[in-house]
């Protein structure tokens, strides 16, 4: 029997429904996306760092940050739970601002069986570009409740000036 593939031209006997499996378009498909997988796999991992605990590797690399402009300044605040002042160190490079510290594992099961560990620990290193025109004497960082906060201050020629100017009627 020839199957006719237009459907207003179909007989009733000559419908068939395809189930996901037998349909040649969901093996190209599944195939196509299981290429696309394994081609993004080594960027999913570079980022993650490790198969065995990404969180762990996320933090290692990057604490999340904000980074907020102003006329006058740059403010960085980066959010670094878990730890003290003391772990934490900030560095001024020409025109880099890094962030860098370790959060240590703490031991708490001496007797227990320990059946999860997600809270992540290991060392951190983060640098942010930052614009011409920092003033390197005006650079504050303060820490608290594991909030670290750099106010990085411009020099008064790096602020943009501006003048209104009156419009008349012509």
């Amino acid at each position: 029997m020839v199957k006719n593939l237009i459907p207003w031209k179909r007989k009733k006997h000559e419908v068939e429904v395809l189930k996901p499996h037998d349909d040649p378009t969901y093996h190209l498909s599944r195939s196509m996306a299981d290429l696309v997988h394994e081609l993004f796999r080594p960027f999913d991992e570079a980022w993650s760092g490790s198969l065995l605990h990404p969180a762990r590797a996320a933090w290692s690399r990057l604490p999340s940050i904000d980074v907020v402009e102003s006329d006058d300044a740059v403010t960085v605040t980066a959010d670094l739970p878990g730890l003290e002042e003391k772990d934490v160190e900030v560095v001024l490079d020409d025109h880099t601002l890094t962030l860098k510290g370790e959060r240590r594992e703490e031991r708490t099961a001496k007797n227990g069986n320990v059946h999860r560990v997600e809270r992540t620990f290991g060392s951190f290193y983060r640098s942010i570009p930052l614009p011409e025109g920092i003033d390197r004497d005006r650079v504050e960082a303060t820490f608290k409740r594991g909030v670290l906060r750099v106010h990085l201050a411009k020099r008064p020629d790096a602020r943009p000036s501006t003048r209104r100017i009156p419009v008349k009627a012509a």
